[in-house]
């Protein structure tokens, strides 16, 4: 047995050199490869694994941005919808809250949301003569002049210190082209309220007037 081995030991030496190799370098060469495979394997599970490292640094720095990030918005949000909410406009409810929206339509040029306010503020308080009088402004903005007037006269008829009624039967009475009609109702408010709220409006239209009356 000894011998067989030694024969093939010496025909494997000669079948090395006839292809120009050692028989050390074909032992060696399967183990220096297998070692190569398995440092290539290593360093391929170590990349991995550094890799994931990585991954799992960065998403613990994004998760702990996040949760800085929140606690800073999240202030800021609720602060805003506060800030939103006392902005934003009331809802109106009762006379005089229907009265005040229905001033600031007026005040917009929104002539068709003043009525519906001033309605609704007249729904609730009928002889309300704040109500009846910004109604008469209403319907002068949008043109409706005869009803408007009639709206003005209700107020005076209702309550004589309404002031503002002659100023709105002023107005109306220019826009309908009677100097004569507006000039009556500017100057009976200068006599009846001489330091009044509109008085320097009543003068004046009062002094425009009167020469177009006596031309």
């Amino acid at each position: 047995i000894a011998g067989v081995g030694v024969w093939q030991y010496e025909n494997l030496e000669e079948m090395l050199a006839a292809d120009g190799a050692d028989i050390d370098d074909a032992v060696a060469e399967p183990v220096d490869s297998g070692i190569d495979a398995a440092l290539a394997e290593v360093d391929e599970v170590l990349t991995r694994a550094v890799r994931a490292a990585g991954d799992a640094d960065r998403a613990k720095r994004v998760a702990e941005a996040a949760g800085e990030a929140t606690m800073v918005v999240t202030p800021a949000v609720e602060t805003a919808g506060e800030a939103a909410a006392a902005a934003a406009p009331s809802r109106p409810s009762g006379p005089a809250g229907f009265i005040s929206a229905g001033r600031r339509a007026l005040d917009r040029g929104d002539a068709t949301q003043a009525k519906e306010r001033f309605r609704q503020a007249l729904d609730e308080a009928p002889t309300n003569t704040d109500a009846i009088v910004g109604l008469g402004w209403a319907k002068l903005s949008a043109g409706d002049l005869d009803r408007a007037v009639g709206r003005f006269e209700e107020a005076m008829q209702r309550d004589s210190g309404m002031g503002e009624a002659l100023i709105g039967i002023g107005r109306a009475e220019r826009n309908r082209g009677d100097p004569a009609a507006a000039l009556s109702a500017y100057e009976e408010y200068l006599s009846n309220f001489p330091d009044g709220q509109h008085a320097s409006i009543a003068q004046y239209q009062s002094e425009q007037l009167r020469r177009q009356v006596e031309q």
